[in-house]
């Protein structure tokens, strides 16, 4: 029993962390987080670096890789899901790229309402300049 609950303590800490991780660094005035960058103001940052201005930058969510394990294809549950991956990919204007990769159907419905908050906010702050 306490080999169960040494697993089960691993298996929250490294769920807790993985989330911390999606969420982006801490920023004053966050106006979107997650996927390892931080919207702060008119600023994008990871990990309280700044990568470059909103204005201009643009997401997109890759098409996703599906495949059938071998466990999942031999269980009767598993033959109904597929592993799916894809990734999130920040440009900036000034040239850097931020790439975040995902797994999951679940995880990736997220970063498709992510990704269009993002280029929503991105729009606004080029109308707003202009």
């Amino acid at each position: 029993m306490g080999w169960t609950i040494l697993i089960i303590a691993i298996v929250v800490i490294g769920g807790f962390i993985k989330w911390k991780i999606s969420q982006g660094g801490k920023a004053e005035n966050a106006r979107l987080r997650g996927y390892g960058i931080v919207v702060d103001g008119d600023l994008i940052k990871r990990g309280g670096i700044t990568l470059g201005p909103v204005l201009g930058a643009e997401a997109v969510l890759t098409d996703g890789t599906s495949r059938h394990t071998l466990t999942r294809v031999v269980t009767v549950v598993g033959a109904a899901t597929k592993k799916t991956k894809a990734a999130v990919i920040v440009t900036l204007p000034n040239g850097r790229v931020h790439q975040q990769n995902i797994e999951g159907a679940g995880e990736i419905r997220r970063a498709q309402a992510w990704v269009v908050r993002f280029n929503a906010m991105a729009a606004t702050q080029e109308r707003e300049s202009a």
